[in-house]
């Protein structure tokens, strides 16, 4: 598995009870959030019980997916943004001297990748483009 070069979260217009599709690479469900934007840019989290999910690929790392929503955003949703954030966790224990899976290390160094992506994309979010 190879993380994509750049992460850029999903903005999609909001058309209601309908699907949104989203293509980065992603770790699962635990790591999908999906917020509805207004006019004046004030962002309402979505809960996971408001919509389904369909995973593209195989585990540990998708490759995208879609979401359906089973509500209706709040009133004055201009927007809906799927986004990426990765649970920042070390779930792996290498043995001393035990077997050293290349797909293990490759999963890990996947995962930094795109933590670092988000953190990344959140700097960018907030630099003042005003001239």
């Amino acid at each position: 598995m190879t993380v994509e070069i750049i992460y850029i979260p999903t903005v999609r217009d909001y058309i209601g009870l309908d699907d949104y599709v989203f293509d980065y690479d992603i770790v699962g469900a635990i790591a999908l959030e999906v917020w509805a934007v207004d006019a004046a840019d004030v962002r309402t989290f979505i809960a996971p019980t408001d919509y389904t999910l369909v995973l593209n690929g195989t585990a540990p790392i998708y490759d995208g997916g879609t979401i359906t929503l089973t509500a209706e955003a709040p009133v004055g949703t201009v927007f809906l943004s799927l986004e990426r954030n990765t649970p920042i966790t070390q779930l792996v224990d290498l043995q001393q001297y035990g077997k050293f899976s290349a797909d293990v290390v490759e999963f890990m160094i996947d995962k930094l990748t795109m933590i670092c992506q988000e953190i990344a994309a959140s700097k960018c979010d907030k630099v003042d483009q005003t001239p």
